[in-house]
């Protein structure tokens, strides 16, 4: 097998990687927080008396968009109920009431009406079939 034969006398000479020694990597390239100014492209020109009217308009946006943010958020809010729990006495059966903050039924179920056909219903059968025994 053969080597290749290596001239120890001028070692200096050779490439890093030949000589056996590992280079350091080069640091990672951090741009500069102030930069050097010619980076920029978005500075723009301001012509005189145009500022004034310019500031105003971007105020105009900013309160158009915090009110519109604000309408978002009221509709967004839940509002604030309550439950009660009953016995219809009629029908034997619990009714459960959905409540607003006024203590006004937003929902009841089962609903009235339902409640008003059973007890119908329950008439209707007492006419057919005699429960006395």
């Amino acid at each position: 097998m053969g080597m290749s034969r290596v001239d120890f006398k001028n070692v200096a000479a050779l490439p890093v990687a030949v000589r056996g020694e590992t280079p350091l990597p080069a640091p990672p390239r951090i741009p500069s927080q102030q930069g050097t100014g010619t980076e920029r492209e978005d500075i723009q020109t301001v012509v005189p008396g145009e500022a004034e009217p310019r500031a105003d308009f971007e105020r105009e946006i900013i309160e158009q968009i915090m009110s519109e943010g604000r309408d978002v958020l009221k509709k967004l809010e839940l509002p604030i109920t309550s439950t009660r729990l009953k016995v219809d006495e009629e029908n034997q059966r619990i009714v459960i009431q959905i409540l607003d903050a006024k203590n006004q039924v937003i929902r009841q179920i089962p609903p009235e009406e339902w409640l008003k056909f059973l007890s119908r219903w329950q008439k209707v059968q007492g006419l057919f079939f005699n429960e006395q025994i």
